[in-house]
């Protein structure tokens, strides 16, 4: 009877914390069930990022190295830190090392946000980050400045608590510089505004931050994720800080000086940005309808903000200062520095949060519009895939089925024989394909005589000689010691003719004696060697 009544009493808590949370796990059964209908396939983007990413945390899974830095950044000689590999390693290793594993991890940390966003900040907010057609973007592909949203939201969360509660403040402060440093393992062209952006909030809320305990503490948090990065500089003779050093005292020549062009550009690429973070977007309707419904929206939504004044509300005008903070400094920063439309992935936490704190002081049946249209046009966004989207994608050059399928083409038109196979690309380097060549030779699949983007090309990819030996080791059957009977040629259509000829020019065959069209973007040509 007692453990009858026991059971009784916890099925009752689990009730009680549903009901309480029933809208919460909503949001998340929907990220989770919307995201899984979009990838359960294997339709992802699979390029140049990706390739050279999953090459990585492959030889740290196969050669059981652990890595000291990240992927490269666009300061030559600058890497970022290597928690991006750490973050996807155990979906790899869980995956069997396929590419779409990786989304997961990125899927998995959107759901962390929904949580967080509701939980501790804005339960509309959540909804917007479940809904809006940005966060279906970054949550169906992976790319390492994906993190930075979950990275601002954190540090938006702990300003919140140091200003609701300054008992825990050097836990806080320990805290926020331990997620600051963080952001430079993801995109340091965005985590370098972190100390400014955190400076400008502290100083108008009036928060103590110049204790010396403070700032040790706040010091500590920073150095500790940095660690591994400084070990490697260390061992490889200041390499990072004389390349941070060369960029600020040569600026590179492709980091465009204030103007009014660069100020225009920049607002115009942000703003598309912001508007896709936060409007609800319905696939498969005319462009025009969907604008219209959004300025509809968006218009309702500015006249009672405006009739209402809203911004007399203390929850709103925290939110309006932590947009100015959070989005109004990097846009000034990036007058002067490098900018790309990657950088603004942290930005955009600040503007849901925002933007939900606008949209919960408007009139009820404007709120249920919003909510409405959201949640249509998140399936409307599902419901494209499938009809429309799927099928293009599952033939474009950039995604991952059809560079499987002509590998497969490949070892099919072989017939067994050794083979040597090259790649053109628009990014030059074929990280893409060497990582597929790669992960069906550990499963037992023969490798190519070479692999390449150009034959006896000098080796621009570091794992691979490290991950050829331990397979090789593993299981030497994969090896093709013969001389190639067969050459085959990956062709992805081209962003510039020039340089497909000119990679033309650098292959040596004797005839191309068949070619085959995989599809519009991709084409396979078969050769016999010279």
């Amino acid at each position: 009877m007692k453990s009858a009544s026991q059971m009784k009493k916890y099925l009752s808590q689990i009730t009680l914390h549903i009901k309480e949370h029933y809208i919460l796990l909503a949001i998340i059964f929907f990220v989770f069930f919307s995201r899984l209908l979009l990838i359960y396939e294997g339709i992802i983007p699979f390029s140049f990022d990706h390739g050279k990413d999953s090459l990585a945390i492959l030889h740290m899974a196969v050669t059981k190295t652990p890595s000291l830095i990240g992927p490269w950044t666009s300061i030559p000689g600058l890497f970022f830190g290597p928690g991006w590999y750490y973050l996807l390693l155990p979906f790899y290793l869980i995956g069997g090392s396929n590419p779409v594993v990786a989304v997961w991890a990125v899927i998995i940390l959107l759901l962390v946000q929904v949580y967080l966003m509701y939980r501790y900040v804005s339960k509309w907010g959540a909804l917007i980050l479940a809904t809006a057609p940005y966060w279906f973007t970054i949550s169906t592909s992976a790319w390492n400045p994906f993190p930075m949203s979950l990275i601002s939201l954190l540090l938006i969360i702990i300003l919140k608590k140091l200003r609701q509660n300054s008992s825990n403040s050097v836990k806080l402060f320990f805290w926020l510089g331990f997620v600051v440093s963080l952001g430079f393992h993801f995109s340091s062209a965005f985590a370098f505004f972190y100390p400014f952006i955190i400076l400008f909030i502290l100083v108008v809320w009036k928060i103590k931050f110049w204790s010396i305990k403070l700032i040790l503490v706040t010091i500590l948090g920073f150095v500790l994720p940095f660690l591994p990065q400084i070990a490697f500089d260390f061992r490889h003779n200041l390499v990072q800080t004389d390349a941070v050093i060369n960029y600020f005292l040569s600026p590179p020549e492709t980091t465009t000086p204030a103007s009014i062009a660069k100020l225009i550009s920049v607002f115009t690429n942000t703003w598309g940005e912001v508007l896709l973070a936060f409007l609800p977007e319905i696939r498969g309707l005319p462009s025009v309808i969907t604008a219209y419904v959004q300025l509809l929206l968006g218009g309702a939504t500015a006249i009672f903000a405006i009739k209402s004044r809203v911004w007399r509300d203390e929850k709103v005008r925290e939110a309006l200062l932590i947009l100015i903070g959070f989005v109004g400094i990097p846009l000034i920063g990036f007058q002067f520095l490098h900018f790309n439309i990657w950088y603004l992935v942290g930005m955009m936490p600040a503007v849901v949060y925002f933007v939900a704190e606008i949209i919960k002081q408007l009139p009820k049946w404007l709120r249920i519009s919003w909510a409405s249209l959201l949640i249509v046009g998140a399936i409307s966004y599902v419901i494209n895939f499938h009809a429309v989207d799927k099928f293009i994608h599952a033939q474009n050059r950039a995604f991952l089925p059809i560079k499987i399928e002509a590998i497969n083409a490949i070892r099919e038109a072989a017939e067994g024989k050794p083979f040597s196979s090259y790649h053109y690309v628009s990014d030059i380097y074929d990280f893409s394909y060497q990582y597929l060549y790669l992960t069906d030779a550990i499963k037992g699949k023969r490798l190519p005589v070479e692999f390449a983007y150009e034959p006896n090309v000098a080796p621009y990819i570091t794992q691979k000689s490290d991950l050829l030996q331990m397979i090789i080791d593993q299981n030497p059957n994969v090896a093709s010691d013969e001389e190639p009977e067969l050459i085959f040629y990956i062709v992805e259509e081209p962003q510039n003719s020039e340089f497909l000829e000119q990679w033309w020019d650098k292959q040596r065959y004797s005839e191309i004696i068949d070619e085959i069209e995989l599809s519009k973007s991709v084409r396979l040509f078969v050769a016999l060697p010279e």
